[in-house]
């Protein structure tokens, strides 16, 4: 879908109405979507340029492609992009090569370190058995120097952005619990020694301590991204495992004055024991890195069921 609303080579437009056109058709995430363009042009697909984005012409090509329902020059460009690097390395060094030279691999190997690429298959029409075979020269497309080595490492401005909103929100919280702190030292920021503890910020006047985890959004809605870690970590600590939201969250504006404000407006949000509040139906976790919302309303009698979008490169 993104690669079809992407302007064509000989038009253009900013990164957001392309993002927001493709919301408004599929809905999904915002930031979901951001991260598709970025494949785009990762694949060299799209390119961005005096603050519009355009298609290359390989982008349309592709986009034709997709338009007749044909994914397989999508799916040969992320190979050969190197995006897939790890997973097809995978595959082909868990195969085996048959005289016609495809390759053959069983399900269950391929679904354990190459999930993606499994999905991605089924454009090939490839039957999901037992054991798959992989004709040979999607094979030998799998295989070629530039499939097996990454794309060249290189930090998309929407990821500083992200990285940026979460280190505020921490700040935010870390600021929030000094002030109402006996002994402000007590209160440590403890994502910024290890990534690894599945918290962020420690109240260590505490007993047992407190600790919690903050997120941090440029929108009002309470939508945010646990780890398997920090998940694990909620279920383990329960009653002294925290949340803090903090929304509205502008880059544009400095810290200092956005941190009253966010308080005015009722931020953070602080949810105890994250796990129970899950349990109990009051949120819902839907295990894709646990995205965890607010439960919706239920609908009045008799309206149809709600369906889900998603956005697809």
């Amino acid at each position: 879908m993104v690669a079809v609303t992407c302007p064509s080579s000989q038009l253009g437009s900013t990164l957001e109405e392309v993002v927001e056109e493709v919301w408004n058709e599929v809905g999904g995430g915002r930031d979901e979507i951001r991260v598709l363009v970025e494949v785009l042009k990762a694949c060299g697909l799209a390119l961005e340029g005096n603050g519009l984005l355009r298609r290359t012409r390989d982008g349309d090509r592709i986009a034709r492609s997709l338009r007749q329902d044909d994914r397989r020059t999508l799916g040969l460009a992320l190979i050969r992009s190197g995006l897939m690097h790890d997973q097809a390395r995978y595959l082909v060094e868990s195969s085996t090569t048959l005289p016609s030279g495809d390759l053959t691999c069983e399900h269950r190997v391929v679904r354990t370190g190459a999930p993606q690429l499994l999905g991605m298959l089924d454009w090939w029409d490839i039957e999901p058995s037992s054991t798959l075979v992989i004709p040979r020269a999607l094979a030998e497309e799998m295989s070629t120097v530039w499939a097996l080595l990454p794309p060249t490492p290189e930090t998309p401005t929407w990821v500083r952005e992200r990285q940026e909103i979460g280190n505020r929100a921490e700040m935010y919280t870390v600021q929030r619990e000094r002030r109402s702190a006996s002994n402000s030292g007590n209160i440590a920021w403890v994502a910024r020694d290890s990534a690894s503890l599945g918290w962020d910020v420690e109240d260590r006047e505490a007993s047992p301590i407190r600790r919690i985890e903050v997120k941090g959004s440029r929108g009002d809605d309470p939508v945010f991204f646990f780890s398997d870690n920090e998940w694990r970590k909620a279920n383990e600590h329960a009653d002294t495992y925290e949340v803090h939201f903090w929304g509205r969250i502008d880059l544009s504006r400095s810290a200092a004055s956005e941190y009253e404000l966010l308080l005015t407006a009722g931020f953070p949000l602080v949810v105890r024991n994250i796990v129970a509040e899950v349990a109990a139906g009051r949120w819902v976790a839907v295990p894709t890195q646990w995205r965890i919302s607010l439960a919706p309303a239920p609908p009045p009698p008799g309206a149809p069921p709600a369906t889900l979008g998603g956005a697809n490169p």
